[in-house]
């Protein structure tokens, strides 16, 4: 019997795979090692509202606007998420999934969206003198979301390049239901008024991902 034979027979006799061990092997590993690379930081990332500290690595490529981020083993990541370091938001554009080698590739955002609700509720602000509620319309608070302007749409795989028509602009942010994020609702970008034309949800799957929309310049 071989040196490999008895390995592998103590290893199933312990209930576990060879493969199971030389992956655990290799999470610990990357583990131990992992905070002395010259790119590791702890960062933020938000989704949903909800923000958790990582252990990452940023790593520059080609083009200045994105990073890959890369994280310890099982570490999960929503696409959509926003991620804050180097003074800047980024947002979470893909993530491979794998139990060993988390990576995530995220593009730096270049201005935010911001979304008010009308007077929709009211609430108790006080009592009168016979111990009666007092009622006041409560505003809902904005809601900033940070996103990607592009009036140029690219390739990252081939670098080629798309103008958009003149006066329209395609803003990625992360899947956000609201009211007004719906067919010919405007937001103000830029200091202009811009009315939402298209609406793109194919890179999000229950909810969870990206949303991009096609807006328009309109007269202010």
């Amino acid at each position: 019997m071989s040196i490999f034979d008895d390995y592998a027979k103590r290893v199933k006799n312990t209930g576990d795979s060879i493969a199971n061990s030389l992956g655990d092997s290799t999470k610990t590993s990357i583990s131990q090692s992992f905070k002395d690379s010259p790119f590791y930081k702890i960062i933020n990332i938000y989704h949903n509202g909800l923000m958790s500290s990582y252990d990452v690595r940023v790593v520059e490529t080609n083009n200045y606007l994105i990073r890959e981020l890369l994280f310890l083993p099982d570490t999960k990541i929503k696409r959509g998420s926003v991620a804050e370091f180097n003074n800047y938001k980024w947002l979470v554009t893909d993530f491979n999934d794998n139990d060993l080698f988390a990576k995530a590739k995220a593009r730096q955002c270049n201005n935010s969206i911001t979304l008010t609700s009308d007077l929709s509720e009211s609430a108790i602000i006080g009592y009168d003198e016979l111990n009666r509620p007092v009622y006041d319309d409560v505003e809902s608070e904005e809601i900033i979301i940070p996103c990607i302007c592009d009036t140029v749409i690219k390739n990252d795989d081939t670098e080629r390049a798309i103008n958009l028509p003149q006066e329209q602009m395609l803003v990625t942010i992360p899947y956000t239901e609201h009211e007004d994020l719906n067919y010919d609702k405007e937001l103000v970008l830029y200091n202009s008024h811009f009315k939402i034309i298209g609406i793109d949800d194919t890179e999000s799957i229950d909810k969870v991902g990206l949303r991009r929309l096609t807006l328009e310049r309109v007269a202010d």
